[in-house]
Protein backbone atom coordinates (compact mmCIF):
# COMPACT_ATOMS: atom_id res chain seq x y z
CA UNK A 1 0.00 0.00 0.00
CA UNK A 2 1.45 3.33 -0.82
CA UNK A 3 1.16 6.15 1.54
CA UNK A 4 0.57 9.62 0.79
CA UNK A 5 3.89 11.87 1.05
CA UNK A 6 3.03 14.28 3.66
CA UNK A 7 2.40 17.95 2.91
CA UNK A 8 4.19 20.11 4.71
CA UNK A 9 3.01 24.52 4.20
CA UNK A 10 5.07 26.95 2.50
CA UNK A 11 4.93 29.28 5.79
CA UNK A 12 5.72 26.40 8.36
CA UNK A 13 8.57 27.30 10.27
CA UNK A 14 10.39 23.68 10.07
CA UNK A 15 9.63 24.02 6.54
CA UNK A 16 13.11 25.88 5.76
CA UNK A 17 14.87 24.18 8.76
CA UNK A 18 13.81 20.08 9.47
CA UNK A 19 12.52 19.51 5.85
CA UNK A 20 15.01 21.00 3.76
CA UNK A 21 18.50 19.24 2.70
CA UNK A 22 21.56 21.06 3.12
CA UNK A 23 21.90 20.18 -1.07
CA UNK A 24 19.13 22.00 -1.59
CA UNK A 25 20.67 25.22 -0.57
CA UNK A 26 22.91 26.65 -3.31
CA UNK A 27 26.68 27.64 -2.62
CA UNK A 28 25.25 31.38 -3.09
CA UNK A 29 22.76 31.34 -0.49
CA UNK A 30 25.53 29.74 1.70
CA UNK A 31 28.10 32.67 1.12
CA UNK A 32 25.43 35.10 1.55
CA UNK A 33 24.24 33.76 4.80
CA UNK A 34 27.61 33.76 6.51
CA UNK A 35 28.88 37.31 5.57
CA UNK A 36 25.53 38.25 7.07
CA UNK A 37 26.24 36.93 10.22
CA UNK A 38 29.59 37.94 10.02
CA UNK A 39 28.25 41.20 10.09
CA UNK A 40 25.52 40.91 12.59
CA UNK A 41 28.19 40.21 15.07
CA UNK A 42 30.62 42.50 13.89
CA UNK A 43 28.11 45.28 14.60
CA UNK A 44 27.06 43.53 18.43
CA UNK A 45 30.93 43.93 19.13
CA UNK A 46 31.18 47.41 18.53
CA UNK A 47 27.78 48.19 19.91
CA UNK A 48 28.29 51.33 22.13
CA UNK A 49 26.82 50.25 24.82
CA UNK A 50 28.46 46.90 25.53
CA UNK A 51 30.44 46.90 28.14
CA UNK A 52 33.97 45.69 27.73
CA UNK A 53 36.26 44.86 30.34
CA UNK A 54 39.29 45.72 28.25
CA UNK A 55 38.04 48.92 28.69
CA UNK A 56 37.86 49.51 32.68
CA UNK A 57 41.31 51.03 33.21
CA UNK A 58 41.83 54.47 35.22
CA UNK A 59 40.20 57.63 33.54
CA UNK A 60 37.72 54.98 31.49
CA UNK A 61 34.45 53.84 34.00
CA UNK A 62 31.55 54.26 32.60
CA UNK A 63 29.60 57.48 32.96
CA UNK A 64 27.03 58.65 35.44
CA UNK A 65 24.33 61.74 35.03
CA UNK A 66 25.39 64.47 36.92
CA UNK A 67 22.73 64.42 39.09
CA UNK A 68 23.66 60.82 40.33
CA UNK A 69 26.79 61.49 41.40
CA UNK A 70 28.54 63.56 44.07
CA UNK A 71 32.27 65.40 43.66
CA UNK A 72 34.39 63.28 46.33
CA UNK A 73 36.85 66.60 46.06
CA UNK A 74 39.63 63.90 45.44
CA UNK A 75 40.77 63.75 41.97
CA UNK A 76 42.22 60.90 42.42
CA UNK A 77 39.35 58.88 44.02
CA UNK A 78 37.14 60.54 41.60
CA UNK A 79 38.82 59.44 38.84
CA UNK A 80 37.83 55.82 39.73
CA UNK A 81 34.07 56.13 40.35
CA UNK A 82 31.15 55.60 38.15
CA UNK A 83 30.08 59.51 37.53
CA UNK A 84 33.32 60.81 38.75
CA UNK A 85 31.75 60.84 42.61
CA UNK A 86 30.32 58.97 45.28
CA UNK A 87 26.84 57.73 44.49
CA UNK A 88 23.91 60.47 45.16
CA UNK A 89 21.46 57.96 45.87
CA UNK A 90 23.40 54.36 46.91
CA UNK A 91 24.45 53.06 50.23
CA UNK A 92 28.63 53.05 50.54
CA UNK A 93 30.32 51.47 52.67
CA UNK A 94 33.77 52.17 54.02
CA UNK A 95 35.88 49.71 55.95
CA UNK A 96 38.54 50.55 58.37
CA UNK A 97 40.64 49.06 61.51
CA UNK A 98 39.41 51.98 64.03
CA UNK A 99 37.95 55.11 63.91
CA UNK A 100 39.61 58.31 63.52
CA UNK A 101 42.42 57.65 60.10
CA UNK A 102 40.81 60.55 58.28
CA UNK A 103 37.92 58.85 57.08
CA UNK A 104 35.62 62.01 57.89
CA UNK A 105 37.91 64.02 55.95
CA UNK A 106 37.65 61.52 52.80
CA UNK A 107 33.32 62.69 53.08
CA UNK A 108 34.20 66.34 54.16
CA UNK A 109 33.92 67.60 50.66
CA UNK A 110 30.83 66.40 50.30
CA UNK A 111 29.03 66.94 53.19
CA UNK A 112 29.58 70.74 53.00
CA UNK A 113 28.38 71.31 50.13
CA UNK A 114 25.17 69.26 50.92
CA UNK A 115 24.98 71.01 53.74
CA UNK A 116 24.15 74.28 51.84
CA UNK A 117 20.74 72.79 51.29
CA UNK A 118 19.53 69.78 52.67
CA UNK A 119 20.40 68.06 56.22
CA UNK A 120 23.38 65.43 57.19
CA UNK A 121 22.61 63.07 59.99
CA UNK A 122 25.01 61.22 61.93
CA UNK A 123 23.43 57.95 63.42
CA UNK A 124 25.53 56.48 66.49
CA UNK A 125 28.95 58.25 66.03
CA UNK A 126 31.63 57.25 68.32
CA UNK A 127 32.98 60.35 68.95
CA UNK A 128 31.03 63.89 69.39
CA UNK A 129 31.46 65.62 66.32
CA UNK A 130 34.01 68.87 66.33
CA UNK A 131 31.79 72.01 65.66
CA UNK A 132 34.66 74.17 65.25
CA UNK A 133 36.68 71.79 62.84
CA UNK A 134 33.51 70.86 60.65
CA UNK A 135 32.80 74.69 60.08
CA UNK A 136 36.58 75.34 59.25
CA UNK A 137 35.75 72.77 56.08
CA UNK A 138 32.67 74.30 55.18
CA UNK A 139 29.89 72.68 56.64
CA UNK A 140 26.73 74.09 58.06
CA UNK A 141 26.63 73.13 61.68
CA UNK A 142 22.51 74.18 61.41
CA UNK A 143 22.25 71.66 59.49
CA UNK A 144 23.63 68.41 61.12
CA UNK A 145 21.70 66.04 63.04
CA UNK A 146 23.28 63.69 65.43
CA UNK A 147 21.27 60.59 66.33
CA UNK A 148 21.85 58.47 69.41
CA UNK A 149 20.08 55.68 69.17
CA UNK A 150 19.74 53.21 72.33
CA UNK A 151 19.82 49.69 70.15
CA UNK A 152 20.71 48.30 66.77
CA UNK A 153 17.43 48.51 65.64
CA UNK A 154 16.43 51.80 66.28
CA UNK A 155 19.95 52.66 64.80
CA UNK A 156 18.78 51.08 61.44
CA UNK A 157 15.04 52.03 61.67
CA UNK A 158 16.66 55.83 62.14
CA UNK A 159 18.46 55.12 58.83
CA UNK A 160 15.45 54.12 56.45
CA UNK A 161 13.61 57.22 57.47
CA UNK A 162 16.40 59.91 57.38
CA UNK A 163 17.26 58.34 54.37
CA UNK A 164 13.71 58.26 52.59
CA UNK A 165 12.86 62.00 53.94
CA UNK A 166 14.00 63.32 51.13
CA UNK A 167 15.23 66.18 53.92
CA UNK A 168 18.62 64.80 54.48
CA UNK A 169 21.02 65.01 51.61
CA UNK A 170 23.81 62.48 53.34
CA UNK A 171 23.23 59.73 56.01
CA UNK A 172 26.09 58.57 57.15
CA UNK A 173 25.76 55.74 60.33
CA UNK A 174 28.18 53.11 62.86
CA UNK A 175 26.16 50.09 62.89
CA UNK A 176 26.40 47.84 65.00
CA UNK A 177 28.59 45.13 62.97
CA UNK A 178 27.49 41.71 65.54
CA UNK A 179 23.53 42.32 64.61
CA UNK A 180 24.19 43.58 61.01
CA UNK A 181 22.79 41.41 58.38
CA UNK A 182 22.07 41.08 54.96
CA UNK A 183 18.43 41.63 54.83
CA UNK A 184 19.23 45.25 56.77
CA UNK A 185 21.97 46.31 54.07
CA UNK A 186 19.69 46.02 51.47
CA UNK A 187 16.69 48.04 53.16
CA UNK A 188 19.52 50.50 53.84
CA UNK A 189 20.68 50.32 50.55
CA UNK A 190 16.87 50.57 48.90
CA UNK A 191 16.12 53.66 51.27
CA UNK A 192 18.72 55.40 49.60
CA UNK A 193 17.62 55.02 46.24
CA UNK A 194 13.93 56.03 47.16
CA UNK A 195 15.00 58.80 49.31
CA UNK A 196 17.74 60.04 46.94
CA UNK A 197 20.29 60.23 49.72
CA UNK A 198 23.83 59.21 50.40
CA UNK A 199 24.49 56.73 52.55
CA UNK A 200 27.56 56.04 54.03
CA UNK A 201 28.27 52.54 56.63
CA UNK A 202 31.34 52.77 58.71
CA UNK A 203 32.34 49.18 59.38
CA UNK A 204 34.97 47.46 60.87
CA UNK A 205 37.46 45.43 58.19
CA UNK A 206 36.22 41.84 59.18
CA UNK A 207 33.06 43.24 56.82
CA UNK A 208 35.06 42.12 53.64
CA UNK A 209 34.29 38.44 53.85
CA UNK A 210 30.58 39.59 53.92
CA UNK A 211 28.61 40.20 50.57
CA UNK A 212 26.71 43.20 50.97
CA UNK A 213 23.90 45.05 48.47
CA UNK A 214 26.10 48.31 48.54
CA UNK A 215 26.79 50.08 44.95
CA UNK A 216 30.55 50.90 46.08
CA UNK A 217 33.06 49.56 49.20
CA UNK A 218 36.19 51.01 50.06
CA UNK A 219 38.69 49.54 52.50
CA UNK A 220 41.25 51.88 54.35
CA UNK A 221 44.58 50.01 54.70
CA UNK A 222 47.19 52.16 55.53
CA UNK A 223 47.08 55.56 56.98
CA UNK A 224 49.94 58.91 57.09
CA UNK A 225 49.45 62.57 57.78
CA UNK A 226 47.58 63.68 54.91
CA UNK A 227 47.51 60.69 53.51
CA UNK A 228 45.03 57.56 53.10
CA UNK A 229 45.28 53.98 51.46
CA UNK A 230 42.45 52.89 49.75
CA UNK A 231 41.57 49.10 48.15
CA UNK A 232 38.26 49.56 46.25
CA UNK A 233 36.36 46.47 46.99
CA UNK A 234 33.45 46.76 44.89
CA UNK A 235 32.80 49.76 42.47
CA UNK A 236 29.61 49.76 39.94
CA UNK A 237 30.96 49.63 35.91
CA UNK A 238 34.55 48.28 37.44
CA UNK A 239 36.97 46.37 38.49
CA UNK A 240 38.05 45.80 42.40
CA UNK A 241 41.20 48.25 42.71
CA UNK A 242 44.11 48.59 45.48
CA UNK A 243 46.91 50.80 46.60
CA UNK A 244 44.38 53.91 45.77
CA UNK A 245 46.24 56.91 47.32
CA UNK A 246 44.62 60.16 48.30
CA UNK A 247 46.03 63.41 49.43
CA UNK A 248 43.74 64.62 52.11
CA UNK A 249 45.35 68.24 51.60
CA UNK A 250 43.32 68.70 48.96
CA UNK A 251 40.42 69.53 51.15
CA UNK A 252 42.47 72.48 52.59
CA UNK A 253 45.14 73.63 50.58
CA UNK A 254 47.48 72.94 53.20
CA UNK A 255 49.09 70.31 54.68
CA UNK A 256 49.59 69.34 58.59
CA UNK A 257 53.45 69.27 58.18
CA UNK A 258 53.89 70.48 61.64
CA UNK A 259 51.71 67.61 63.00
CA UNK A 260 53.85 65.43 61.25
CA UNK A 261 56.86 66.55 62.80
CA UNK A 262 55.41 65.78 66.08
CA UNK A 263 54.60 62.18 65.52
CA UNK A 264 58.17 61.77 64.05
CA UNK A 265 59.80 63.56 67.55
CA UNK A 266 57.28 61.21 69.71
CA UNK A 267 58.28 58.31 67.50
CA UNK A 268 62.41 58.98 68.40
CA UNK A 269 61.07 59.24 71.83
CA UNK A 270 59.37 55.70 71.94
CA UNK A 271 62.49 54.36 70.73
CA UNK A 272 64.40 55.55 73.08
CA UNK A 273 62.43 54.19 75.95
CA UNK A 274 62.34 50.66 74.54
CA UNK A 275 66.18 50.98 74.41
CA UNK A 276 66.23 52.32 77.95
CA UNK A 277 63.59 49.68 78.93
CA UNK A 278 65.86 47.19 77.60
CA UNK A 279 69.23 48.78 79.81
CA UNK A 280 66.86 48.29 82.85
CA UNK A 281 67.89 51.59 83.38
CA UNK A 282 64.62 53.57 82.30
CA UNK A 283 61.74 55.22 84.20
CA UNK A 284 58.25 53.69 84.06
CA UNK A 285 56.05 53.39 81.15
CA UNK A 286 53.83 55.66 81.94
CA UNK A 287 56.32 58.48 83.18
CA UNK A 288 58.19 58.62 79.71
CA UNK A 289 55.16 58.54 77.70
CA UNK A 290 53.54 61.34 79.48
CA UNK A 291 57.18 63.53 79.68
CA UNK A 292 57.63 63.08 76.18
CA UNK A 293 54.49 64.01 74.98
CA UNK A 294 54.71 66.60 77.46
CA UNK A 295 57.88 67.58 76.13
CA UNK A 296 56.64 67.69 72.14
CA UNK A 297 53.25 69.44 73.04
CA UNK A 298 54.93 72.71 74.46
CA UNK A 299 57.95 72.56 71.76
CA UNK A 300 55.42 72.73 69.22
CA UNK A 301 52.15 74.85 70.74
CA UNK A 302 53.46 77.95 69.40
CA UNK A 303 53.39 76.94 65.54
CA UNK A 304 51.42 73.79 65.18
CA UNK A 305 48.60 74.31 67.87
CA UNK A 306 46.04 74.79 65.48
CA UNK A 307 47.11 72.35 62.84
CA UNK A 308 47.13 69.71 65.75
CA UNK A 309 43.28 70.57 67.02
CA UNK A 310 42.30 70.48 63.65
CA UNK A 311 44.33 66.90 63.00
CA UNK A 312 43.22 65.48 66.02
CA UNK A 313 39.34 66.29 65.83
CA UNK A 314 39.29 64.81 62.32
CA UNK A 315 41.18 61.79 62.46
Amino acid sequence: MNMPKPTIPANSPVAASEFTSPADDSGDKQSSGSSETDFTKADFFDHPLLWRAKELNPGQVKSRRPDQSLASGYSELDQELTGRGWPRNALVEILLPCAGLGELRLLLPTLAALSNKQWIAWINPPFIPYAPALEQYGVDMQKILIIQAREHAEALWAVERCSQSACCGAVIAWPDQASLTAKQLRRAQLAARSGNTLGVFFRPLDAEQQTSPAELRLKITGHQVDQLSLDILKRRGGWPLQGLAIDLSQTTGRRLDRMHSIHVDLAQWQKQWRDQQQANSGPAPQSVSAMALEHLLSQHASSAGEDAGNSSSLH
